[in-house]
């Protein structure tokens, strides 16, 4: 008897549930915007195969941006972006499969004092939604990034404001594996050297990271390979030039400051909700006046034990680990090979 598949829960109620467990005290707003399935052609931009030709697969895009705001529980008009990711998936229906590309992860560095950041366990959770058996879009998964330190790369000017540690790119890449390999599922991971480019010849270190998830032919539970890819990922969507503007917009933002960020924020967060009014349920999944509060942003107060702290004669850093460019307390250093830079032999010179 084959099993009924999982109902797979909204991908906005899974990342929710990871941040109920961050330290402090603190109000949080978390935003997810989730463009509908188009096809696209760019992922392959090496193959022989012609655009019209039969033998070339079918492939599917959706694009994610996914945003946090934190305030004090006794003030919401505080609230301020601290963390966002930017994230693609491809899918490819012939042959069930799935690639996940997250190409931004970002903080702001101005969490309210005693509490966690969102950054670390937000990604861990999208992440392990689209591996996990029951939420996975396709019966076969693949995570992929390129690690690279950058002082920013969603929030404008937020390397400026001093709370805000920026990792180096040895640091960034040692916090991506750790993120990965805390996932309790097979993890694969390898580095590349990247020639004479110039992540190479200025001793910069950068990491491609790969992890594939196979299931069986008799998965327990079922991944449901009838629904299309958007259904599992996306309980309401909205137009990909509206997602667009909305990043075009937040690049414009400036969160230097911590007064400049509560402004920033402010006007992000009116403008999303500003361009979700009039969508309705032509493909989106709701009525006109119900979509944003019901499909983009979600609100919680959480109530924990603050973050622990020590202090050192140079700076603030974790308890029993290194502190890491998010703010949230790392395990012992993860092992990481960094490879040297490649150089060019000189001809010898004969007399």
């Amino acid at each position: 008897m084959v099993a009924t598949p999982t109902q797979a829960p909204p991908l906005r109620s899974h990342l929710g549930e990871s941040l109920k467990s961050l330290p402090g005290s603190s109000q949080l707003s978390l935003y997810t915007l989730i463009t509908p399935a188009r096809k696209h052609i760019g992922l392959f931009p090496y193959t022989s195969l012609s655009q019209s030709s039969p033998l070339r697969s079918k492939i599917l895009q959706q694009e994610f941006l996914i945003l946090v705001a934190q305030s004090p529980v006794e003030d919401a008009t505080q609230s301020v972006f601290v963390s966002g990711i930017e994230a693609v998936l491809y899918s490819i229906p012939c042959n069930s499969s799935s690639i996940l590309y997250i190409s931004k992860v970002d903080s702001t560095g101005q969490t309210v004092a005693g509490c966690g950041s969102p950054t670390r366990p937000l990604v861990k959770a999208l992440i392990d939604y689209f591996v996990s058996p029951v939420t996975r879009p396709t019966r076969n998964m693949r995570v992929q990034l390129f690690a690279r330190a950058q002082n920013q790369y969603l929030f404008p000017d937020s390397s400026l404001h001093m709370e805000k540690r920026v990792l180096t790119d040895v640091k960034l890449c040692r916090w991506w594996k750790d993120v990965l390999t805390n996932i309790s599922v097979t993890t694969e991971e390898f580095w590349e050297r990247m020639g004479f480019r110039q992540e190479c010849t200025l001793n910069a270190v950068t990491g491609f990271f790969v992890v594939d998830h196979l299931l069986d032919a008799s998965p327990s539970p079922p991944v449901n390979d009838n629904a299309s890819p958007s259904e599992v990922a996306a309980r309401g969507t909205v137009p990909t030039a509206m997602l667009a503007r909305i990043s075009s917009s937040l690049q414009n933002l400036d969160f230097g400051s911590t007064e400049r960020a509560i402004e920033a924020t402010k006007v992000l967060t009116e403008s999303i909700k500003g361009l979700c009014a009039g969508l309705g349920s032509g493909g989106s999944g709701g009525s006109e006046d119900d979509f944003y509060g019901e499909h983009v942003p979600t609100s919680m107060i959480v109530r924990n034990p603050p973050r622990l702290m020590k202090v050192t004669n140079s700076n603030m850093t974790q308890k029993n680990g290194e502190a890491s460019g998010d703010g949230v307390q790392t395990p012992a250093p993860v092992q990481v090979n960094v490879l040297q830079a490649r150089k060019k032999k000189r001809p010898a010179v004969t007399g």
